[in-house]
């Protein structure tokens, strides 16, 4: 391998580490600690009698869902989806049921049980 084919090699490397860990990063769900919400999502509203949070996010879309990486998160976290219909995503793990809906740069996170 030539040195220049070794430093283009390098410096994709780099790139895809930074960009994974920056778009991989999440923060703890104000309502439940241990739902993981995407740094990017700037929390907009919260509702604690009724264990309903409301994000900013501009990752978020009606159409398409939940990006792929953060559905990733998610399962890698030990949330499983349990059933999906329209905008909605439920996941649960043990016990424990969180409602996901998503609109256009919009997500709300309801915990159902």
């Amino acid at each position: 391998m030539t040195k220049r084919r070794k430093l283009l090699y390098l410096f994709v490397v780099l790139a895809s580490a930074i960009a994974l860990i920056f778009f991989l990063r999440c923060k703890p769900s104000q309502e439940l600690e241990t739902f993981p919400v995407p740094v990017s999502a700037t929390l907009v509203k919260s509702n604690h009698a009724y264990k309903l949070e409301t994000y900013k996010w501009n990752l978020a879309s009606e159409e398409n869902g939940l990006p792929l990486y953060y559905r990733t998160i998610l399962h890698i976290k030990g949330w499983e989806k349990v059933y999906q219909e329209g905008a909605m995503s439920v996941y649960q793990k043990d016990k424990i049921v969180v409602e996901v809906i998503t609109g256009t740069d919009i997500m709300f996170i309801h915990v159902a049980s």
